[in-house]
């Protein structure tokens, strides 16, 4: 298992070996409280992994657009004495936090992956596409809205 996001879902299945009260079959989930905050610092860690594999380089670039387009949302609303600044949900959740975006469009590939419904081959080729289609969708936004 090269890829860190790999090593990262072996600690998760790890954890969740360790934890007999957490249930993941194919139809249910049961992750106690006690343990549940663990559990998703770890399941966080395998998309921020995946994503970071994903796109080495995007986080770069997409941090400094993140950054940039903070500090003038910042300034408008405060020059202008606006409650905010209204945009495509989307593109607010993408430009405010792009990693935990992208995350976000992983969530239920993992899961699935977890409960045995798809094999880890099928969640990486379905996380790329739906990462792709995110990444594609978000930065040509404009083009659809023209």
């Amino acid at each position: 298992m090269p890829d860190s996001w790999q090593k990262a879902y072996k600690e998760l299945q790890d954890f969740i070996a360790a934890n007999p009260e957490v249930v993941i079959e194919r139809s249910k989930v049961n992750i106690p409280n006690d343990i549940r905050s663990e559990f998703y610092r770890l399941f966080d860690r395998v998309r921020e992994d995946f994503v970071d594999g994903k796109y080495p380089v995007m986080p770069v670039e997409t941090v400094t657009l993140s950054d940039s387009y903070n500090k003038v949302e910042k300034e408008i609303v405060e020059l202008l004495k606006l409650e905010g600044i209204s945009i495509l949900t989307a593109i607010q959740n993408f430009l405010h936090n792009p990693k935990h975006c992208l995350m976000r469009e992983i969530y239920d590939s993992l899961f699935d992956l977890l409960q045995g419904k798809i094999e880890t081959g099928t969640f990486e080729q379905e996380a790329s596409r739906k990462l792709d289609t995110s990444v594609r969708d978000l930065c040509s936004w404009d083009t659809r809205c023209g």
